[in-house]
């Protein structure tokens, strides 16, 4: 159903680049977010350990709801129809991994939260019935990242919502646009 990652060539860093990323990883070391074990910055290890699903309640009022994430008397106060929650900021991992990601400039977390997403993505369409509208409709959407303005970018040097979106967007063969 979801279409899988395609495998891309490894690229050989110029040795001078292994030497500062080496030199940067001595200083800087990669730690786990949930185990602290070094060279990940979560370790597959640790991503493996079921996590608790988080649970179907309104965007807005915070009622139980189905699994689009708006309730019917909230749908009017939001821009959106549904909305897919794949994990808890206040789950400490979850919280450290962005907020590494988003203030300490670690581009590389895009690629855990990503799986997370993915994750999330999977189980959202392998439990819609097959003939429901979002079902039909959903392999001809275009992801489309939040943009970022120009002086951010140039201090972040990467958008992270484009990161997240491409992943996402080539995960599921999807279209994506950063524009």
């Amino acid at each position: 159903m979801v279409a899988e990652i395609a495998m891309t060539k490894t690229v050989t860093k110029p040795p001078l680049s292994r030497l500062a990323q080496w030199f940067f990883d001595c200083l800087f070391p990669k730690l786990c977010a949930d185990c602290g074990s070094e060279g990940e910055y979560w370790c597959h290890k640790c991503q493996s350990k079921p996590r608790l699903d988080y649970p179907s309640i309104c965007f807005g009022c915070k009622k139980p709801v189905d699994s689009k994430g708006v309730c019917f008397d909230c749908q009017p106060r939001f821009a959106f129809d549904g909305l897919l929650i794949a994990g808890d900021y206040e789950e400490a991992v979850i919280k450290s991994l962005i907020q590494s990601f988003k203030y300490r400039f670690v581009s590389e977390i895009s690629q855990p939260l990503s799986l997370l997403l993915r994750k999330k993505v999977e189980q959202f369409l392998t439990t819609l019935p097959k003939d429901t509208l979002i079902n039909e409709q959903f392999f001809t959407a275009v992801v489309v990242s939040i943009p970022l303005c120009k002086k951010r970018s140039r201090f972040r040097e990467f958008n992270q919502a484009e990161l997240l979106g491409k992943e996402i967007a080539q995960y599921c063969g999807l279209s994506f646009r950063s524009d």
